[in-house]
């Protein structure tokens, strides 16, 4: 077991990105397609949860570290600038503590005149949602800069897995050509009039035998329906949200011929958007904590906001 194992985050609810590259198998597959290595044996990838990422490294000594990459993914389905940033707090932390690992095993610290040795970063963030975006895009940290800072910068790379998108990484990486079919086909039966629901399971039943994907979608099956059930609602509830908060925020504005009524107006609306959002994906059968955990990444709600708008259900 490698000695600079980042903490598992057992509390999140994994999608089903992570579901299908949790698999150990899977995951060798992918992390060879990103960064041209050609690993072979699973057993020989550290591969954890983080918050709200997939943790990938092969186990080493800490001595030749400095010859390791130490790769992070992050799957999104709606756009975020602020991935560079996320980025550079997941790597600040598992830096961390690898530092402390290495002190432990060779007295070297980072205080101290040597060297401390580190994995090369790699960060990709994996996006499938349905707007049009470029093939390979690097986002920049500088970009959120009052002004320009030269000689640092930090980048996350993101990578369009939609199907038809980067034909030679599905190549390489079959599991993922698979999954990003598996998503497009969910996408057209949706399209056509399928509920969620009816979409999500004639979806695994084509994909049944899939030989990389086809286990992990029959074997969790009743997790995999109720998790595309969120994400497919928290996708169109975000796409569309800020328009329908400004169209029923300034409807009521105009109604009442204040300021004050359209900001009235403006939080009814998100509220009412909100409840409905809720209600729907109670009847859809998510838990409580997945619920929960949507509301607060997807609207920016506090656990005690959050846990208002639950109490009506």
């Amino acid at each position: 077991m490698s000695s600079f194992m980042p903490k598992i985050n057992r509390k999140s609810k994994d999608r089903l990105f992570r579901m299908v590259f949790t698999k150990a198998e899977n995951a060798l597959s992918l992390i060879n397609a990103l960064n041209g290595t050609n690993y072979t044996d699973p057993a020989e990838l550290v591969m954890l949860t983080l918050e709200d990422a997939l943790y990938m490294g092969v186990k080493n000594d800490v001595a030749v570290l400095l010859g390791e990459e130490l790769t992070i993914l992050e799957h999104q389905s709606t756009i975020n600038p602020n991935m560079p940033l996320r980025g550079l707090i997941y790597f600040a932390s598992e830096y961390a503590g690898i530092a402390e690992s290495v002190a432990q095993h060779t007295g070297h610290t980072i205080y101290g005149r040597s060297l401390v040795p580190l994995p090369a970063p790699v960060y990709f963030v994996m996006y499938n949602g349905g707007e049009d975006v470029p093939e390979r895009e690097v986002l920049r940290l500088s970009s959120a800069f009052g002004h320009p800072t030269p000689g640092f910068e930090w980048t996350a790379t993101v990578l369009n897995i939609n199907a038809g998108h980067n034909a030679k990484l599905m190549e390489d990486c079959e599991p993922l050509a698979s999954y990003a079919g598996f998503v497009a086909l969910v996408r057209s039966l949706k399209s056509q009039g399928a509920t969620v629901a009816d979409a999500a399971r004639f979806a695994v039943d084509e994909y049944a035998s899939n030989p990389y994907i086809g286990g992990v979608l029959l074997k969790n099956r009743a997790e995999v329906e109720k998790v595309i059930f969120a994400e497919f609602n928290e996708e169109l509830y975000l796409k569309g949200l800020k328009q329908d908060l400004r169209d029923e925020g300034l409807a009521e504005g105009r109604a009442e011929g204040l300021a004050e009524g359209r900001a009235e107006g403006l939080a009814e609306g998100r509220a009412d958007s909100i409840r409905s959002f809720v209600s729907n994906l109670a009847q859809g059968g998510t838990d409580r904590e997945q619920i929960s955990q949507l509301l607060q990444t997807g609207f920016g709600l506090s656990p005690e906001e959050v846990e208002t708008y639950l109490s009506a259900e």
